[in-house]
């Protein structure tokens, strides 16, 4: 505002006055053009955050939850609770206090109890970037779980996984409490993964 002030001084009391309105004129553009310019700068700034946000997936999410106490409702499966312990592209794992229970995404209606936070699926390591559930399923195929399956109809069928393919898995049907012996197997299914809701064992010390 001086320099402005400054180029009236010259004038009279009747120009000083015009003066001074014209000044304060200047100086209220000014503030005008200043506040338009930080409207401006929050609204790009905003406009960033949403476009970060609008980039999220669930696998994010819930990357971002593990460790929290969570309820998933699942198709066919209802209401799964637990701590989530991992998460994958097509799939998280929750450890509902006594079962290890990898829930496949392409079921999952619903989450409650996640946090506001996200972690980028850049991030997170090999596993929550890369690791698919077939990768996570052969573990139960090496290590001969009997685990129980249940599928997006509601049907629950326990045995062991004698296989896991890209896009399926092969359970050999006998009842949990048993064993996987020739003479226990009642029979084998094929179950393609857009079928399963949950697969679950009990969880491993």
């Amino acid at each position: 505002m001086s320099d402005v002030s400054g180029v009236f001084d010259q004038f009279g009391p009747a120009e000083e006055r015009g003066a001074g309105r014209w000044a304060d004129l200047a100086d209220d553009l000014d503030a005008q053009i200043r506040a338009s310019i930080g409207a401006e700068e929050r609204a790009e700034s905003d406009d960033v955050a949403r476009g970060a946000l609008g980039a999220l997936t669930v696998t994010d999410r819930l990357r971002a939850s593990v460790g929290r106490s969570v309820v998933l409702a699942v198709r066919g499966a209802g209401p799964v609770r637990g701590s989530v312990v991992g998460c994958g592209p097509d799939w998280v794992a929750v450890d509902d206090g006594g079962h290890e229970v990898i829930v496949l995404l392409v079921n999952l209606l619903s989450v409650s109890g996640v946090g506001s936070a996200a972690v980028d699926g850049r991030g997170g390591g090999v596993v929550a970037r890369r690791w698919h559930a077939a990768q996570l399923l052969r573990r139960f195929v090496r290590d001969r779980s009997t685990v129980r399956v249940v599928l997006d109809t509601g049907d629950v069928v326990t045995g062991t996984l004698d296989m896991v393919g890209i896009d399926h898995l092969e359970l050999a049907e006998h009842d949990a409490h048993e064993s996987r012996r020739r003479d226990a197997v009642r029979g084998r299914r094929v179950v393609p993964f857009a079928a399963v809701a949950t697969v679950s064992r009990e969880r491993q010390i």
